[in-house]
């Protein structure tokens, strides 16, 4: 019999509880706890419902225990696969509403397996002492096939080319699952072809025939030997999980299921040309292009522009010129790229030994890599800084690109800690003084989340000890000689063992309880 013991760190006092139930409980000993000490405990009981209590009484309410399931009607081949799905397992507690909705669960099951015409009936039976039986009659029907799909609308991509991307075998049970996997790819392909935003649905009902595993094998080959050498597997899947329905397959025809996809696009798909583009290569340009006018509500030549103008911008190109051409739907793109911008780096005030790597163009790239070497120079020397100011001054004249990096009121100041721990226990305080001896100070000062990290560190370590209300705090003070740090741990107390609360579903003996649940009242 199933069983659930209990072992709590609660500093629990003498005392006991009037206990009521709306159906007949486990065994258990929760009536020994007060009734905050029971809220606490039962929220940690698997089939507890609710509970609320005033004073020294307490109502708890349960779940249903089910104490027997049956599945009628189902093929011998079916049933593990549907005990297992549902994962009901007697003398546990569940929820009316879970019980009550397993038979829509297995419908579905069986639907996303190429039962289409499956159906299930369950009755749920629960007496007045909570004890529940599920009976659940029904059938799995014919087992149906995919055998392909149906595209209406704008044809944005070949068939070949999306059955390729699909990678799915025609002639294998068909699946809820992969129809709307169909779906996203569908979605994909049309997005990587248009500069449209497209919408692709499935459209009821599908279209239904009857085909044999010959046509299939031969539909699969055609395509790849990879669908082929799949389709094999898949079958020989079906002959091991469902023996008559692959023996059926393969001698006579079985229904195939053809669903609809249809494919609507907001406009024609726009074709680029693109003239001038040298620096930046027309496959990257093209890609980039898609990829922002996807993002737009709306299409706009204007923004487009802006969108083009400020990509060369980041390269370095501060003379490019765009013009765009509109006619329908071919879109006319002439780049006049220009010159690139040389690189001159200012930095103040001056850091003594920074070096940096001389980079003979501008770009946004570049910018963001001199911005991080400056910061990692300041972390390694110890420096504390207020932020970087980056200031660009374009010279078209001379063809430059003038980038001063400006540290805010950079200075070296010396760092001290003093740590109070106000813990007791010589080994805690032991572990946290080595712990502590680890910590970073100039971090700490420096970078937040690295602070954060050392408290939430220091806190967990004393919370996984057993410490009752335990603190870290951290104080910073501003001095002649620099920073000081001023770290308080504390630990008041720590919990022990409350009473030993048992909870148990099913028989179990005196003795044997007795054997099993050992009492650590006091001990830490």
């Amino acid at each position: 019999m199933p069983f659930l013991l209990l072992l709590f760190i609660l500093s629990f006092t003498s005392g006991a509880t009037e206990v009521k139930y709306n159906y007949l409980p486990a065994r258990n000993n929760l009536s020994v706890l007060k009734p905050r000490e029971l809220e606490l405990v039962a929220k940690e009981i698997y089939g507890i419902k609710a509970v609320r209590c005033q004073e020294n009484f307490c109502q708890i309410e349960l779940f249903p225990l089910l104490v027997d399931y049956s599945l009628e009607g189902f093929s011998i081949f079916s049933l593990p696969k549907l005990e297992k799905y549902l994962g009901l397992q007697t003398f546990y507690r569940y929820s009316e509403p879970r019980l009550s909705s397993v038979a829509e669960n297995i419908t579905f099951f069986l639907k996303n397996r190429g039962y289409l015409d499956a159906s299930v009936k369950s009755i749920l039976f629960v007496s007045k002492e909570g004890f529940a039986k599920l009976n659940l009659y029904g059938k799995e029907g014919n087992l149906y096939f995919w055998g392909g799909f149906d595209f209406e609308g704008n044809k944005c991509f070949s068939q070949k080319e999306f059955y390729r991307a699909y990678q799915k075998p025609f002639g294998t049970p068909f699946s809820y699952i992969d129809l709307y996997n169909a779906l996203d790819i569908a979605h994909k392909l049309c997005r990587k072809k248009s500069s449209y935003k497209s919408f692709v649905y499935y459209r009821e009902p599908p279209r239904v025939e009857k085909k044999n595993l010959i046509h299939f094998a031969r539909k699969n080959l055609r395509e790849t030997p990879f669908l082929f050498i799949n389709f094999l597997s898949n079958y020989l899947d079906i002959l091991i999980e469902n023996p008559i329905a692959g023996v059926k397959f393969l001698f006579s025809t079985r229904k195939a299921v053809y669903p609809k996809l249809v494919i609507q696009i907001e406009e024609k798909t726009l074709k680029l040309e693109i003239e001038g583009a040298n620096k930046i290569p027309k496959k990257v340009l093209v890609e980039k292009i898609k990829e922002f006018t996807r993002s737009l509500p709306f299409f706009s030549t204007l923004n487009l522009q802006n969108f083009l103008l400020n990509l060369y911008h980041s390269k370095g190109f501060f003379d490019v010129k765009i013009e765009l051409l509109r006619k329908d739907n071919l879109l006319k793109i002439r780049i006049s790229e220009g010159k690139r911008y040389k690189l001159e780096v200012r930095v103040y005030p001056n850091l003594k030994n920074l070096k940096l790597p001389k980079e003979k163009f501008y770009s946004k790239e570049v910018e963001k890599k001199l911005v991080k070497l400056v910061e990692n120079y300041l972390r390694k020397e110890k420096y504390l800084y207020e932020g970087i100011k980056i200031y660009r001054e374009i010279n078209k004249e001379r063809g430059r690109v003038v980038l001063t990096l400006f540290v805010i009121n950079p200075r070296k100041v010396e760092i001290s800690q003093n740590f109070h721990i106000a813990v007791k226990n010589r080994n805690l305080k032991k572990f946290i003084e080595e712990k502590l001896e680890e910590i970073d100070s100039y971090k700490v000062v420096a970078e937040e989340n690295y602070r954060k990290e050392v408290q939430d560190s220091l806190k967990n370590l004393l919370v996984e000890f057993g410490c009752e209300s335990p603190g870290v705090s951290l104080k910073r003070e501003e001095t002649e000689k620099g920073i000081k740090l001023i770290w308080k741990i504390y630990c008041p107390s720590v919990k022990k063992f409350g009473k030993t609360v048992f909870w148990i579903e099913g028989r179990i003996k005196q003795r044997e309880l007795e054997y099993m649940i050992k009492n650590f009242e006091g001990k830490r």
